[in-house]
C-alpha cells in the first residue's frame, strides 16, 4: 500500500502484538478491507471513468466538476449501503469509524494522477466482487437499486487506454458482441440469474445513455 502503517485485526494475534512493528490496530479488519474496496477504491475509480467520459486527463479535475463529483459521493452512498447491509454494520457507524481523508488527495493542485493508470487493468477492476460489480449485486441484493453504481460500470465499459491491453480488450468485445455480452464476460454477470440480470439492464441503459447522440444502432 502507500501508507506509512500497516492496519491489522486487534483480535487477531494469539501470542500478543509484536514490538517494533509500525501497526495500527483496528477491530472489524475484514469489514474495513471491504470498505476500502467497495467504497474508496470505487470513488478512485469512479472519478477516472467519469472523468474521460467528461474529456478530462487528470483525477484532480475530476473532482473538480461538479457533475462526476455528485455522481461519485451518489454511488459511494449506495457503496456504504452494500457494507452496511452485508455486515450488520450500521451507516452511522461506517459514516464515523471507517471514512477517510482520500478526497484531499485526490483534489491536490499539485497531483499528476492520470485517468489512464487509476483505471489500468480494467478487466480485473470489473470484475465480478471487486469495487463497482460487488456493490452494485449487494444493494440489490438487499432491496436497493444501485442506479450510480450502475453508471460508473457502464462509464467504465467505455474506458479507453491503447496502453492497457485489459481495456483493448473490453473494447473490442463490445465492438464485436455488444455490451450484455462484455458484462457477461469481464463482469461474470449471467441474464439468467435475477439480481444479476437487474445490474445489467440497469448498466445497459447507463451505456446506452451515455452513447454519442449520432448513434444508429441504440436497441428498441
Amino acid at each position: 500500500g502507500d501508507e506509512p502503517s500497516m492496519p491489522v485485526d486487534r483480535d487477531g494475534f494469539k501470542r500478543g502484538v509484536p514490538e517494533g512493528v509500525n501497526l495500527v490496530l483496528k477491530d472489524k479488519l475484514p469489514v474495513r478491507l471491504v470498505h476500502k474496496i467497495w467504497t474508496i477504491n470505487m470513488k478512485h475509480f469512479a472519478l477516472a471513468v467519469l472523468g474521460q467520459r467528461a474529456g478530462l486527463c487528470y483525477i484532480r479535475e475530476a473532482t473538480a466538476d461538479p457533475a462526476i463529483r455528485r455522481s461519485v459521493l451518489l454511488a459511494e452512498r449506495e457503496g456504504i449501503y452494500a457494507v452496511s447491509e452485508e455486515f450488520g454494520v450500521s451507516i452511522e457507524e461506517i459514516w464515523r469509524d471507517f471514512q477517510r481523508e482520500e478526497w484531499k488527495m485526490w483534489s491536490s493542485p499539485t497531483s499528476d494522477d492520470v485517468l489512464g493508470r487509476v483505471a489500468q487493468d480494467l478487466p480485473r477492476k470489473l470484475a465480478k466482487g471487486d469495487r463497482v460489480v460487488g456493490p452494485a449485486l449487494c444493494c440489490i441484493r438487499h432491496g436497493r437499486m444501485p442506479h450510480f453504481l450502475a453508471k460508473v460500470l457502464a462509464a467504465a465499459y467505455y474506458f479507453q487506454n491503447p496502453a492497457d491491453p485489459g481495456a483493448q480488450a473490453v473494447g473490442e468485445e463490445i465492438r464485436k458482441n455488444g455490451i450484455r455480452a462484455a458484462l457477461t464476460r469481464f463482469s461474470d454477470l449471467r441474464w439468467e440469474i435475477p439480481e444479476e440480470k437487474s445490474l445489467m439492464q440497469l448498466a445497459e441503459a447507463r451505456f446506452y445513455e451515455m452513447a454519442d447522440a449520432e448513434a444508429a444502432d441504440l436497441p428498441y
